[in-house]
Order: structure tokens, then C-alpha cells, then sequence
């Protein structure tokens, strides 16, 4: 497991976007990047796993929300974000990101979530 960098995995046809230890303005570039390739392909829901996410910077957050927006205003898609500690999960609900984004204890639970919905 790269701790370091952005990575996706695609799981039952979902892209499991597993977020780096520490998640910033470089980080949130490369989510965008990826996104954009993600949505050419036609992907609109995703799962953001935190598990190995330590620290979220200001820029991080910004840059997941302005990734937030774009997938659900424009693609009309869905995030379930999952492994959040509690100081994470407190820190988006005050920046907004919760309850716009939905969240799930584990990536199985998220996968769960996002087959229910559709």
C-alpha cells in the first residue's frame, strides 16, 4: 500500500480512491486529476477510504469539496467516504462535506451504501 500518494483501486466496478497519510494541496491536484480521468470513463460514484489518511489539511479540504461539488452537481454523482476517525469526521461536518457527502464505518459498508442506492 503506497501511504504516500492518492492511489484507486476499482472494486465491484466502484473506484476506491484511498486517500494518503497526509492529504494537501498536492494530493488534492492529483484527486482532481484522477477524477477527471474517472468521470471520461463514465464513473460517477466513489468511495474515498481514509484508512491510512493521518492529517487533512485546509487545502486538502478544499480541494475535496471543490471535488465534491463537481461530482455531484455536474455528474449527479455520489461519494461515501469511509474508515473516518472522529476528529475527521468532526472537521467535515463543520467545513460542510457531511452531510453532503455520506459516510460508512468501512469500504464494504460504503460498497453496500452505493448498491442499495441504485
Amino acid at each position: 500500500m503506497d501511504e504516500q500518494n492518492l492511489t484507486c483501486k476499482m472494486v465491484d466496478g466502484i473506484p476506491v480512491l484511498r486517500f494518503p497519510a497526509y492529504f494537501e494541496d498536492r494530493a488534492g491536484k492529483a484527486l482532481h486529476q484522477m477524477g477527471s480521468e474517472l468521470f471520461h470513463q463514465k464513473h460517477a460514484c466513489f468511495i474515498f477510504d481514509f484508512q491510512f489518511c493521518k492529517v487533512l489539511s485546509s487545502r486538502g479540504i478544499s480541494s475535496l469539496m471543490n471535488f465534491a461539488m463537481k461530482c455531484l452537481d455536474d455528474y449527479r454523482g455520489k461519494i461515501i467516504m469511509a474508515n473516518l476517525d472522529q476528529p475527521k469526521i468532526q472537521v467535515l461536518t463543520l467545513v460542510g462535506a457531511i452531510p453532503l457527502i455520506s459516510v460508512a464505518d468501512s469500504v464494504e459498508d460504503g460498497l453496500k451504501l452505493l448498491m442499495d442506492d441504485s
